[in-house]
């Protein structure tokens, strides 16, 4: 065997070669592009007037903008709605759940708008009161941690540090999250670890331990719902974790004869199910081009700042040095059945 010209280049090839043997396809035998398709279709027909709303609404903006495939009266039609209500309600969304203004930063971030100028009002500033966000609950902090990191914005100092202490310290025994009680809810597992996503360096034994959760949710039976499967599959390409077969194969099991997702398994077309496979199934189409997973926006933010977390600076750079598979560092597997 010749002798490679440099450690480096010895070890680069090691990689490589490891890589090639190990690396699965992240969705190999399963027809999800077909599916991803036309849950697209259902969703764009479904929602021709998106509203500021948890359905019907900045889902499925995010979903179809995501995977570029929102046309320009939806986003027109969103944009003109949003800011119907924002000065209608002189830029409250709520006043109890600052969900809903996160929902609208991801929507306008992905739109590529920028949130703190939206009707003339900030919706981020609404986020730099911890205290009422976190009244709400997990949610309320898990939302606002993605929604501040959607397009690295400016944060008070420690704001971002808070929530992210919020959201471990709610890490249950078993390794996962819930809203309440003591046994780990897989949709809310897989929320956190979404959220937990950009800090994975910092916290790796936070999400190996979700990770692990997730697994043995799965396992147990406790995915029910089509909405759990999503949220999963969401939260691994935000990990840079392969999809395995069977799960996706699951999700794909709650797609209807309309192109929509039933909520339980052998029900009819739901939206909320609808549009979070949607949202999934783009996350993983992101995912397989190599491109920034579904809430890191980025590539579409305007009026973010200069602080994003390294990560999100340094992988547009390595992506163009580097194949993309050597950019996924959870290349192996996750064991789920």
């Amino acid at each position: 065997m010749k002798k490679v010209p440099t450690r480096l280049t010895s070890l680069f090839l090691a990689v490589v070669l490891t890589l090639s043997a190990v690396v699965p396809s992240l969705a190999a035998g399963a027809d999800w592009t077909q599916a991803l398709d036309q849950a697209a279709a259902y969703v764009k027909k479904t929602v021709p007037d998106p509203q500021p709303s948890s359905t019907f609404g900045e889902w499925a903006v995010i979903g179809l903008a995501r995977g570029e495939r929102l046309d320009s009266a939806q986003r027109d039609r969103y944009l003109e709605n949003l800011e119907a209500v924002l000065r209608e309600k002189q830029g409250v969304l709520s006043s109890r759940k600052h969900t809903e203004y996160d929902r609208a930063i991801l929507a306008l971030t992905a739109l590529g708008e920028d949130p703190q100028e939206a009707a003339g009002y900030d919706l981020l500033a609404p986020l730099e009161d911890f205290d009422r966000t976190v009244r709400q609950g997990l949610n309320g902090a898990i939302f606002a941690l993605i929604a501040l990191d959607s397009g690295g914005y400016d944060a008070a100092p420690g704001l971002r540090e808070q929530y992210l202490q919020y959201i471990l310290d709610a890490q249950l025994a078993d390794g996962g999250w819930a809203l309440s009680g003591s046994k780990a809810d897989p949709d809310v597992t897989a929320q956190a670890l979404q959220a937990l996503a950009l800090y994975r360096a910092d916290q790796e034994k936070a999400v190996a331990s979700g990770l692990a959760c997730l697994t043995t949710l799965h396992s147990a039976g406790a995915y029910s719902t089509s909405e759990a499967y999503a949220q999963t599959v969401i939260a691994l390409c935000a990990l840079d974790e392969p999809v395995p077969d069977d799960l996706l194969a699951e999700l794909l099991s709650f797609q209807r004869a309309d192109g929509g997702f039933a909520h339980l398994p052998g029900g009819g077309t739901d939206q909320m199910a609808s549009e979070q496979a949607l949202c999934a199934l783009t996350a993983l189409e992101r995912a397989e081009a190599g491109r920034s997973s579904l809430y890191q926006m980025e590539d579409a933010a305007r009026g973010a700042s200069a602080s994003l977390p390294f990560q999100v600076l340094a992988v547009p750079l390595l992506a163009a040095l580097v194949p993309a598979t050597l950019l996924r560092p959870g290349f192996l597997p996750l064991p789920v059945k």
